[in-house]
Order: C-alpha cells, then structure tokens, then sequence
C-alpha cells in the first residue's frame, strides 16, 4: 500500500513539473541513407549474451573492485562494437535493447564501484565487514 501511495504521489508530482519543461519539436526525420539491415545479426545477439554473462559472472551478487573493473573494461568493447554496427544499420528492436542494456549495465557497475560496503543481497569481498548503516 507504501508503494502506491509512492507512486501516486510521485506521478502527480511529474505530471506537474513537466508542464515547464520545453520541447524541441524540430527534430529532423531519421535519414536511413548510408545505413543498412544488419546482415550479421549475429554481432547483435553475440554481444547481448557477453553482456548478460559479464553482469551474471562479475557484478553478480559477489563483487569486488577486480571484477567490477573487468566488467567495466569488457563492456567498453562492447559498447565500442554495439555503437560502430548501430551508426551503419538500420533500427531494430534487438539493436535498441542491446544499448539500452549496455547503459544499464554501466550505469550498474559505476554504482557498484561507488559503494564500499555489502548492502542486501549484494557481498564485495574486498569489504567484508563494511555493511550498510554499520559504524566499525
């Protein structure tokens, strides 16, 4: 009931701060000259299931700062690879879904980096006694 009473509250704050907001309604058509269909739609599903086992094998429930760098190392190369096939292809919903992910995925592992204790579910090994809230 919390969470409704959240999210009710937090939606009818939104509806109301995005009425100053301006848009930019010149957006130009999108120009699909120079692009083509991903032939090698292998790329696309190859670097989503990299992606999915970096996160599952290095930012997982048990971190550290190694993994976490490792993660963040490969995931640059995936990003580099994902961005070099989407400025010659034209759109399509797997393509979308890997960047969306590949920003998920940095934005997870910069957090994780950013915090020096086990909170929840979540054990960093190279702060094993630092917990949430607890003062040592």
């Amino acid at each position: 009931m919390e969470a409704l009473v959240f999210a009710h509250r937090a939606a009818k704050e939104s509806a109301k701060e995005i009425q100053g907001i301006p848009f930019n309604e010149e957006i130009p058509e999108w120009n699909v000259e120079g692009t083509s269909h991903p032939e090698e739609m292998v790329l696309i599903t190859q670097n989503y299931k990299e992606l999915q086992q970096i996160m599952s094998n290095y930012v997982g429930i048990m971190r550290s700062d190694l993994r976490l760098q490792r993660a963040l190392t490969r995931l640059e190369i995936i990003y580099r690879e994902t961005e070099e096939l989407y400025k010659k292809s034209t759109l399509s919903r797997k393509l979308c879904e890997l960047r969306n992910l590949i920003n998920v995925g940095y934005l997870t592992i910069i957090m994780a980096q950013n915090l020096h204790e086990s909170r929840g579910l979540h054990y960093t090994i190279d702060y094993p006694h630092k917990k949430a809230g607890a003062e040592f």
